[in-house]
């Protein structure tokens, strides 16, 4: 009885709107739409194995948390590709609402020359470009949402979520502005890249000139840094292990001692005003 009843929508074009235009317009209408269908469905299928092809090259991440894209990578597919690859992440990261227009904006984003922007998406989720990586963000805004970026020698990357810029290099190879925390390392104990990522549950390092290891949650509570704030702190790590809370205390790993021969210098400074989010 449900397949007859005009109160569901289905039924109401299948035996009242398709009759009409097949007799005012093309008697053939429904084989055209079942062609158009199966049509569809191949096209489909045809991009998303384009789209599997492409994924390693393109998506560096992808989990709940949300993901992060190569710029470069993301350029070379095409506007329709580019659209279908953005319509799955953001499927499986769970971000739902996003349009033509937000489509659109991503785009211009990665294709602009400014190294980085940052853009809203419904549900408070966010995409930021930082350089040569797209990340996608989920949660508002102003919750701190996570986000991690390789640190590579002698280019200054902007933590955008931070309002933060940091560089690392060769000591006397860089001169930093009189407004920046700067740091030492031995560079001969640090596996590279470094990487910059927020604060996640459960971290813990070894303060500099302390025995033991201490949770950041503590460091933080000791500091008297506001928790909405926490989330925001850049940290510095070679691999695993956190060589500096960014501004806030360093790490026993890679001190330097009598044998160095290699230091390493990580400034970190505020992104000029009106650089931010260009």
């Amino acid at each position: 009885a449900s397949n007859r009843s005009l109160h569901f929508l289905r039924n109401r074009i299948r035996h009242r709107l398709l009759p009409m235009l097949e007799g005012a317009y093309n008697p053939q209408l429904r084989r055209h739409l079942a062609r158009l269908g199966e049509r569809r469905y191949l096209e489909k299928n045809h991009f998303r194995a384009m789209i599997l092809s492409a994924w390693p090259q393109v998506v560096l991440r992808c989990d709940a948390m949300g993901a992060q894209l190569d710029v470069e990578a993301f350029r070379g597919l095409s506007g329709l590709l580019q659209e279908e690859l953005l319509t799955e992440l953001l499927s499986r990261i769970g971000i739902r609402g996003v349009g033509d227009r937000h489509f659109d904006a991503i785009r211009r984003l990665a294709s602009g020359s400014a190294p980085h922007r940052s853009l809203d998406l419904p549900g408070g989720a966010r995409i930021v470009r930082n350089y040569g990586r797209i990340s996608v963000l989920r949660g508002a805004a102003s919750s701190s949402p996570p986000y991690h970026y390789e640190l590579a020698m002698g280019v200054a990357l902007d933590i955008v979520e931070a309002g933060l810029r940091i560089r690392a290099d060769l000591a006397g190879r860089s001169s930093f502005p009189p407004t920046a925390s700067i740091e030492r390392f031995d560079l001969d104990e640090i596996t590279l890249p470094l990487t910059v990522r927020n604060f996640r549950p459960g971290d813990r390092f070894r303060p500099l000139g302390m025995q033991g290891r201490q949770k950041l949650k503590d460091l933080f509570i000791d500091r008297k840094i506001p928790r909405d704030r926490r989330g925001k702190i850049p940290i510095l790590l070679s691999g695993d292990r956190i060589l500096w809370v960014v501004g806030i205390r360093r790490g026993e790993e890679a001190k330097l001692h009598a044998g160095t021969e290699r230091i390493l210098e990580v400034a970190c400074w505020p992104i000029p005003q009106g650089e931010e989010g260009e």
